[in-house]
């Protein structure tokens, strides 16, 4: 799959200042990601550690919070995990679930989704 980035926005909640971002697209990360002085700078608080494991087989554990995310037009609550400060900011898999939006890797961009039932 070719890789893009689009912007995000994200809040602590509706109503609040949303904060863009420009987020690669990874279908291969579970959570959406960024850095921790970011997600603290927002005011994201920390709710919990999840343990990860890295595509070359390191492991480790990082904090989650829940954060309000807006991607073309739709938003959603999802947790977002707070990354290494040198990381780049990361769309997941979940939070791409949550929004209903799949990739179009030819074309670079996402598309909207019908529910399975």
């Amino acid at each position: 799959m070719g890789v893009f980035t689009i912007p995000i926005q994200i809040a602590v909640s509706p109503g609040e200042t949303y904060y863009e971002f420009d987020a690669t697209v990874d279908t291969g990360a579970t959570m959406t990601s960024l850095p921790a002085s970011v997600l603290e700078g927002i005011g994201i608080r920390r709710t919990e550690s999840v343990d990860y494991e890295l595509a070359n087989g390191e492991t480790g554990q990082l904090d989650v919070g829940e954060a309000r995310v807006r991607v073309d037009g739709r938003e959603t609550w999802t947790w977002v995990l707070f990354g290494e400060e040198a990381s780049p900011v990361l769309l997941g898999a979940m939070t791409l679930e949550e929004l209903l939006l799949g990739v179009d890797p030819r074309n670079g961009r996402l598309i909207r989704v019908s529910v399975v039932r």
